[in-house]
């Protein structure tokens, strides 16, 4: 897919008070051949035409994201002259400059001479004016385990040390990290053409970390477990209750009744008292399992180390019996 367009800049940059540098040259900006999917390539093209549209009218700050974003779909040589301009509208030297370089470095590549030599002029009339930051230890320093230094969000390597590194002009944050230390950040600013030096260090140690909390004597066993116990103590309360009752019908009955024989007055009224016998005796055991399994995970259900043994403990009840399940992991 071909990219050109035809351009001569003559633009001044508001609030610099100076021209922008002509680049004596036509562009015939193409694609690089590449194997970039169709999509991306189609997608790059849209974002070229409309981005060199904005670069333009000298509408940098919306064409240089579309631009920057068409050369990363699909880059080429063209897109990257044209994204060096449009840094360069912003007032972003050091961006514009390393595009530059880049650009004449894959025109030399793609053996276009006119590219490579338009590129070369521009990045030669940028770098005087270059600011940079020079990143150092200060004196009696040495870096401690695990230093990491990031410009503005972005890691800079140990190896940047020691050496001044083109930025663009404005502010910049300078944040020092290491084990154990505390982080530190330096907010710097740089004019154009100006070198400035950030020294690293010294390093204060980190606050120890504090006792850690006690644990909580509520962990959600003992939660479980006194809930269980408490409906297992209304459980049996409630079996009480009916027990009594059982007793009075079952006094009751005894007057119409001799033994486990009664007449037409007592046997409903016996009848009675071993239905409500029956119900305090299920009350009673289900209250009591309740009850049980609400002691046991109390005293079980503590706050334990992570690897330490684990255990769950459940009560049942069926139509016959009742109990505790208790499950181990040691």
């Amino acid at each position: 897919m071909r990219r050109s367009w035809t351009w001569l800049p003559a633009a001044t940059r508001r609030g610099r008070g100076r021209l922008l540098p002509a680049v004596a040259v036509a562009f015939a900006l193409g694609a690089a051949a590449g194997e970039a999917r169709a999509d991306d390539a189609a997608a790059a093209e849209t974002l070229f035409v409309e981005g060199r549209k904005l670069l333009q009218e000298k509408k940098y700050d919306a064409a240089c994201p579309k631009l920057a974003e068409s050369q990363r779909l699909d880059p080429a040589t063209g897109t990257l002259l044209a994204l060096a301009l449009c840094y360069e509208g912003q007032g972003k030297i050091a961006s514009a400059w390393a595009a530059y370089v880049e650009a004449g470095a894959r025109a030399r590549t793609e053996k276009n001479a006119d590219r490579e030599a338009a590129a070369k002029e521009r990045a030669a009339a940028l770098e005087p004016k270059l600011p940079r930051l020079l990143l150092k230890l200060a004196p009696g320093v040495a870096a401690p385990p695990g230093m990491k230094i990031l410009r503005d969000g972005a890691g800079v390597g140990e190896g940047s040390l020691g050496t001044a590194l083109p930025v663009d002009p404005g502010e910049h944050d300078v944040t020092v990290e290491a084990t154990g230390k505390k982080a530190s950040t330096q907010k710097i600013t740089v004019a154009e053409g100006e070198t400035k030096q950030v020294l690293v260090g010294p390093f204060e140690d980190a606050a120890p970390a504090g006792p850690s909390a006690a644990p909580s004597f509520f962990t959600p066993l003992r939660l479980a477990g006194i809930a269980a116990g408490a409906v297992g103590v209304v459980g049996l309360g409630v079996g009480g209750g009916l027990a009594g009752v059982a007793a009075s019908k079952k006094a009751e009955s005894d007057k119409d009744c001799d033994g486990n024989v009664c007449g037409p007055v007592g046997l409903p009224i016996r009848k009675e008292a071993r239905s409500f016998g029956d119900g305090a005796t299920i009350a009673v055991i289900a209250g009591g399992a309740l009850a049980a399994a609400g002691i046991t995970l109390v005293l079980v259900g503590g706050p334990r180390a992570p690897e330490g043994p684990r255990t769950s403990v459940a009560p049942f009840v069926t139509h016959e019996s009742a109990g505790v399940l208790w499950q181990g992991r040691f």
